[in-house]
């Protein structure tokens, strides 16, 4: 190719970029639907990281928010269930005794955490329907109590995503990780199902989509 032809490439690509960049663009930014302010939330959750018990666990939370962006969960109080996994029962066959550290049990935990919401979403469900939600990541401490261990001190973190299903109540999908104070207990996650129902809050919804209202 001709260094004529190479500098004719060049000018063309150099005049479609300008005319590109000419175009108005148009960004179009909304508010979340409602402010939030006081929330409780009943939640299910299922934790399978232990070696000899898996858990279900159901339990309650409060949180505050302060502003769009920032809240802080008061308290999250959850009963935890136990089922075997069958290891202890199979080591005990073979001759090869678990340590008791290994076998204890976990019997209820709660926490209280700051909640970090950066990201507000607006989805497209079935080509027809839009869901509104956000994304949030959570960080704190608490207590846990064992069977055998008694109770101790527990850090945790994690994340959630809302699905807002009317102003006011919505669904929760989260997942957060569980840190114990006893180097003898391993660390666990839990993954929770919860519906939440915000109090006091103020709807904002003036688009061609509202949220419904709650029944």
């Amino acid at each position: 190719m001709s260094q004529l032809s190479i500098w004719g490439l060049l000018t063309a690509a150099l005049f479609s970029f300008h005319a590109w960049a000419q175009v108005p663009q148009t960004f179009a930014v909304q508010r979340r639907p409602i402010t939030l302010k006081n929330e409780f939330t009943a939640h299910l959750s299922y934790l399978p990281l232990d070696n000899f018990h898996v858990y279900n666990a159901g339990g309650l939370a409060y949180t505050h928010y302060f502003n769009d962006y920032l809240g802080w969960e008061v308290a999250n109080v959850n009963f935890a269930k136990a089922s075997s996994t069958g290891l202890d029962s199979h080591l005990k066959s073979v001759g090869a005794a678990p340590e008791a550290q290994g076998l204890d049990v976990l019997q209820y935990y709660a926490t209280t955490n700051l909640v970090y919401t950066p990201f507000f979403t607006k989805s497209l469900f079935r080509a027809s329907e839009v869901v509104w939600g956000d994304l949030s990541f959570v960080a704190g401490g608490g207590i846990s109590k064992f069977e055998k261990a008694g109770s101790i001190g527990t850090f945790d973190f994690g994340g959630a995503i809302r699905f807002f299903l009317a102003k006011r109540s919505a669904l929760k999908i989260e997942l957060r990780a569980f840190i114990y104070g006893d180097a003898a207990i391993k660390p666990n996650a839990a993954l929770t199902l919860a519906y939440a129902f915000n109090f006091d809050g103020e709807p904002l919804m003036t688009t061609s989509a509202p949220l419904p209202e709650d029944d």
